[in-house]
């Protein structure tokens, strides 16, 4: 079966009940037709052949190569990671979908309300919410949004727990969000992990972590059976992304987007989360080809800013390596936003392309 996800109401609905008639074949003991859900207005959709026990066929992002995967989730890691989620809240509650359900966060939105017997609720920030408990996914961009919108706001202070994901969010985004009275948890996970296994830097369920050379390993009857076509994962995922184990987890930044300059490798978050702590903006950092330098570190920030301030910041706190080469605002590259996927992420992959033909 294919869907067209986003974020409309009759698609949420569609697929609710697709989900329910789902995960009613899984709990008589048998295997439920997989659906695979696409973007909306998707042509020439491939044919698939998921292995057995598939539920739901999601492609990643792809964030660095602009094609993603096809994984493969059962309901058997839909529903621990259902469980996990609501034993970390504090129990079940209504879901607000706001995200495209043919992502892994907002599909998850609509898949723990079929669990629970609900519908989902369709939701954009500012509407007013339903009675009872509820919980609520965002992205950062959502969120900052939100933040600059008195009447969202208010609504979101009325949220139970907001989940925040989907990429780094600085220090100081959330902050704000919870010096204006939003409940805000950090999320860590990804399509293979059906989401967010990472609450605020603590696994959650049975959920198990390990950094092997840098890199985070997540263990876990959350994870997916694998990509269509490819080997299974048995419950183990070796993800993309760097990190460090302390009391809790840090995430330094996707490997893949790892710059390297002069001979030193940097991790963009890092850089971007200093500037947004020390001055309020968020940006970009990206590598441009250079035939000096191997890549060229660029800043792109929301507005101008002071850049001797800021490479003397960025020296001070994570080293020179860390003194971005050029720092370009949005508007000087001729744009009032940073661009986005349809996930509601920052493409980085079409900043960087900006940049090389600017």
């Amino acid at each position: 079966m294919i869907l067209e996800g986003g974020t409309d109401p009759d698609s949420i609905e569609r697929l609710a009940h697709a989900a329910a008639h789902s995960l009613s074949t899984h709990r008589s003991g048998e295997n439920p037709e997989p659906i695979l859900l696409v973007e909306p207005g998707a042509e020439n959709v491939e044919d698939v052949n998921p292995r057995p026990g598939t539920a739901f066929i999601l492609r990643t992002s792809g964030s660095t190569t602009g094609t993603g995967k096809l994984v493969e989730l059962p309901w058997e890691s839909i529903i621990a990671s259902a469980e996990a989620t609501n034993r970390s809240l504090g129990g079940p509650g209504r879901w607000l979908a706001s995200l495209p359900v043919h992502h892994v966060a907002g599909l998850q939105t609509v898949l723990r309300s079929v669990i629970e017997g609900q519908s989902p609720h369709p939701y954009q920030l500012g509407d007013p919410l339903p009675e009872g408990r509820t919980y609520l996914s965002l992205v950062p961009t959502q969120l900052r949004r939100a933040l600059r919108d008195r009447t969202a706001t208010e609504q979101l202070r009325k949220v139970d727990a907001i989940l925040v994901g989907g990429q780094a969010t600085p220090g100081s985004l959330l902050d704000e969000g919870k010096a204006a009275g939003l409940n805000l948890v950090t999320t860590y996970g990804m399509t293979e992990t059906c989401g967010g296994c990472v609450y605020d830097g603590l696994p959650i369920g049975n959920t198990g972590l390990a950094i092997e050379d840098g890199r985070i390993i997540i263990e876990s009857p959350v994870v997916a059976l694998g990509y269509v076509g490819g080997p299974a994962f048995n419950g183990r995922f070796v993800t993309n992304d760097a990190g460090r184990i302390t009391d809790r987890l840090t995430i330094l930044g996707r490997i893949d987007d790892a710059i390297t300059t002069g001979g030193m490798t940097i991790m963009p978050t890092l850089l971007e989360d200093l500037v947004a702590s020390l001055f309020g903006q968020a940006s970009i950092a990206s590598g441009i080809p250079d035939p000096e330098w191997g890549e060229k570190l660029v800043l792109v920030t929301e507005a101008s800013m002071n850049t001797k301030e800021l490479r003397s910041a960025a020296k001070e706190k994570l080293g020179v390596e860390y003194a971005p080469k050029d720092v370009i605002s949005l508007a000087e590259l001729g744009l009032d936003a940073f661009p986005l996927k349809d996930s509601g992420k920052i493409d980085r992959r079409t900043l960087a392309q900006i940049l090389q033909k600017g």
